[in-house]
């Protein structure tokens, strides 16, 4: 994600009362890892700072709530999808 985007997200973050963060996270089935780009984490967290009310949703892995410590989470939700056995 190019710096101006994240200049520009905080920014149009800064007109609203209610922010809803949608982010994808993967894991590494190699090293059970999760793979979550600096930039995004730092994202996130100048988010919290601008001290509005913040929907974080982490779809694909619930640890990514784990990497940005400051998230208030009221709930974490998991769904496993299991291959279809037809």
């Amino acid at each position: 994600m190019p710096e101006k985007f994240v200049k520009r997200g905080i920014e149009m973050a800064r007109n609203y009362r209610t922010i809803i963060l949608g982010a994808y996270i993967k894991m590494s089935i190699e090293s059970g890892t999760l793979k979550v780009h600096k930039q995004l984490i730092n994202f996130v967290k100048e988010l919290y700072q601008i001290d509005k009310n913040i929907i974080l949703i982490s779809f694909g892995n619930p640890y990514f709530i784990k990497q940005v410590p400051y998230a208030k989470p009221i709930y974490v939700l998991l769904e496993i999808a299991l291959p279809y056995k037809g």
